[in-house]
């Protein structure tokens, strides 16, 4: 027995919203930085790099996306080169809660794949904070 979407639609608004909610509150951060930087003001603002000295893993990805947008992918990377790959991460989150809210595909299935690209987001950081240790 196929149950319809929309007869499926209450319980699956939690889903949608675990799924959307990283890229909202990320579209939320990055426009009031864009606000903030057009205004003339200095968002910079990293703890591990004012207390230790050593950038932390997302030093320079609001401004690798901004430029990511604007199209100067060298200057993309230059900021942060992990920052393309946040912002991949993010469109697939955006994806995941479309397809949540508009496909009978299964709850649980959905939310590993964020899991899992969640997890292989972390792990990219990660490895770019320690080269840039590294390099350092």
């Amino acid at each position: 027995m196929t149950i319809a979407l929309q007869d499926r639609w209450p319980g699956r608004k939690r889903v949608v919203f675990q799924l959307a909610a990283a890229p909202c509150a990320f579209a939320f951060v990055f426009a009031i930085a864009q606000l903030a930087r057009l205004a003339g003001f200095d968002v910079a603002i990293c703890l591990a790099k004012q207390l230790a000295g050593i950038p932390c893993p997302g030093c320079g990805i609001t401004t690798s996306i901004g430029a990511l947008i604007d199209g100067r992918i060298k200057a993309a990377l230059d900021a942060n080169i992990a920052g393309p790959v946040v912002m991949l991460f993010f469109v697939l989150q955006v994806a995941l809660a479309v397809m949540a809210a508009f496909t009978a595909l299964n709850d649980q299935r959905l939310l590993s794949i964020s899991r899992l690209n969640g997890q292989a987001l972390s792990l990219v950081l990660f490895v770019v904070w320690l080269s840039r240790i590294a390099i350092r």
